[in-house]
């Protein structure tokens, strides 16, 4: 794990991965710390954009049926089925004490950028659409209360300090609530698209190099959703783009 000046006293990797919501429980306690957890889907696909999500528990302490079926549930979104993941997605979005935000960089985007600055833009987006969503609602809350703890081994550009985790969705609850919100969020653009670019499949590879999706590229061709810098899109463009010279 790389700190930023969190002001959070070390936790081992036994101590996180053993006790759900330690580290936010901690960072309140210890510092009056709200942490927001940070993670993106989407980085590796071939088309589609790349989400982030952010998520804050604002009491790690609750204990009622709802918030217990989390805490026994929640995992690194990879771990979880579309089913349950939907399922957890609709109770992390609707409870008062759990504060959330969204965010995407389209495939433009990533192309001009590339995926990691692309990636930590989304973060940082996804921050701002947290700090959105609680005006008004939760009062105790605000940014300058705020330590992100970010998924990857990486920072992203803010005042605000910030812990990144290598594996961090397996370690830190907040991030694995993020991994879910970003992945459904995705999933259902993904979706969308099924209909929109039919013969691609994507609601079934959600943009991932599958054979299918493979196969429907070299017949169907490129559409506007593809990342044109990522191989083997890259190759196909460049084919294209030679051919009308």
């Amino acid at each position: 794990m790389k700190n930023k000046n969190c002001g959070i006293a070390r936790l081992s990797h036994q101590q996180l991965a053993e006790n759900r919501l330690e580290y936010e429980r901690t960072a309140l306690k210890n510092s009056g710390c709200f942490v927001v957890g940070i993670d993106e889907a989407g980085r590796g696909p071939l088309a589609g954009p790349v989400y982030a999500a952010a998520v804050c528990f604002t009491d790690p302490n609750a204990s009622d049926p709802v918030f217990e079926l989390l805490k026994n549930k929640i995992r690194d979104s990879k771990q979880v089925g579309s089913r349950l993941r939907e399922e957890l997605f609709a109770h992390l979005t609707a409870r008062n004490d759990v504060l959330w935000g969204v965010a995407s960089e389209s495939s433009e985007a990533i192309d001009e950028m590339n995926i990691l600055e692309a990636t930590k833009s989304a973060m940082r987006k996804a921050v701002d659409d947290l700090a959105s969503r609680a005006l008004g609602r939760f009062p105790p809350f605000c940014l300058k209360k705020a330590c992100l703890a970010i998924d990857g081994n990486f920072s992203i550009r803010t005042a605000l300090p910030q812990t990144s985790f290598i594996s961090g969705d397996r370690l830190i609850f907040s991030i694995s609530a993020a991994s879910i919100i970003a992945k459904v969020s995705r999933d259902r653009l993904m979706d969308s698209y099924e209909a929109e670019y039919p013969g691609y499949g994507f609601s079934a590879h959600k943009g991932y190099g599958t054979r299918r999706h493979l196969a429907a590229l070299e017949s169907l061709g490129i559409l506007p959703v593809h990342r044109k810098t990522f191989a083997p899109v890259a190759r196909l463009w460049d084919n294209f783009t030679n051919k009308r010279i």
